[in-house]
């Protein structure tokens, strides 16, 4: 009797060791969602703006981070991926093309979209991690070396933080790098209300929106090549 009683003990005990410390992956191989999963909570952020329409101001600085020039623009943009930017003065302009293939990333968008967006910006969407910006916890979508193309996400709000791509009119090897900042409400979606811009070995730019109207009428025509 007293060794059956004995191992009702052990029983016990291992039942409650297992209950207060559930079986877990080791710290090296903790589970990280796959990009669609990532995107697929990402997504819904974002998914009701059909057309926008941004007054933002623009600070250009050089490679030291003195102030080059500032100047204002207005942004409008529908969904999936037609831009157009004039400068808010008709006596400033704006300057040389930019690459706007991130506000991609606000528009309309829904899983197959973002994916073939981060396929089409060399982006690895096999590769997914865990880790750090500025002291916020962030998915990574993409591989992991600074210069390589990625997407890292708010683990917590599930809201872009850095992009970084490829695009066509770079030297080779040279990246786009865009950090999102300042996130606030609107409407039925969040923004990014601060941003920087870093294009290869070109001045660093960063935007600030003054305003932002979303879903209102926009002509196609205004973005006919000729305008």
């Amino acid at each position: 009797m007293k060794a059956s009683s004995g191992w009702k003990s052990v029983f016990l005990l291992l039942a409650l060791h297992l209950w207060l410390n559930p079986i877990i992956p080791a710290k090296g191989h903790a589970y990280v969602m796959p990009a669609e999963q990532i995107v697929q909570f990402m997504a819904p952020h974002f998914s009701k703006f059909q057309t926008m329409v941004i007054h933002q101001s623009t600070r250009v600085e050089d490679l030291e981070g003195n102030e080059v020039r500032v100047f204002d623009e207005i942004l409008t943009m529908k969904s999936p991926n037609f831009f157009h930017s004039k400068s808010a003065d008709p006596a400033v302009e704006v300057g040389w093309l930019k690459e706007r293939s991130y506000w991609q990333l606000f528009l309309a968008s829904d899983g197959p979209k973002l994916m073939g967006l981060f396929h089409g910006l060399g982006m690895r969407v096999r590769k997914t991690g865990y880790t750090r910006i500025d002291g916020i916890i962030a998915y990574r979508i993409g591989e992991g070396h600074e210069d390589s193309p990625k997407l890292l996400v708010e683990k917590e709000r599930f809201l872009p933080l850095l992009m970084v791509y490829r695009p066509p009119f770079l030297p080779e090897g040279e990246v786009v790098t865009v950090r999102f900042l300042d996130y606030r409400r609107v409407q039925q979606g969040w923004l990014p209300f601060e941003m920087t811009c870093a294009y290869g070995q070109r001045p660093l730019e960063r935007y600030t929106i003054k305003s932002v109207k979303v879903n209102v009428p926009v002509s196609q025509s205004l973005f006919d090549p000729a305008q």
